[in-house]
């Protein structure tokens, strides 16, 4: 793991007034579970920032909640470093259940690839092994 594949508050959304512009202004793209709003900032080198709208009504339990925001959030810690500056927000499609989890680390960095080339931007899908928050999703099941 990189040395700066922790998650400081540089590489979160944290105010309201971000979380509109990146749907008022992103790329929507979607997969089977997942849906990301891709915007680029023109005037930042602090790299890619990530937020979450993981509503009540698509992942019934605080524990399911908090299961996926973990994956997804280990995922982007180890893609970080290779990502242009981008504001990337997540949501789920449709609710999804505990059995459901293990692959969206995978389908989070194939959204990653599409969103990159949309916009025009370098990114190259490195090979993963399988993180630990993976592991245990799978484990669990």
């Amino acid at each position: 793991m990189p040395r700066d594949a922790g998650f400081p508050r540089i590489a979160r959304i944290t105010s309201a007034a971000d979380y509109r512009q990146a749907f008022a202004d992103g790329s929507r793209l979607s997969a089977a579970r997942l849906s990301v709003r891709a915007r680029l900032r023109v005037d930042s080198t602090d790299g890619a920032r990530l937020g979450m709208a993981i509503s009540k009504r698509n992942a019934k339990t605080a524990v399911l909640r908090n299961r996926i925001k973990r994956v997804l959030r280990d995922r982007f810690r180890h893609l970080r470093s290779q990502l242009p500056a981008l504001d990337l927000v997540v949501q789920l499609r449709g609710p999804i259940s505990m059995a459901q989890t293990p692959g969206l680390a995978d389908e989070f960095t194939q959204l990653l690839a599409r969103a990159c080339r949309r916009l025009n931007l370098p990114y190259s899908e490195p090979a993963l092994a399988a993180t630990a928050a993976d592991q245990s999703c799978k484990d669990a099941h």
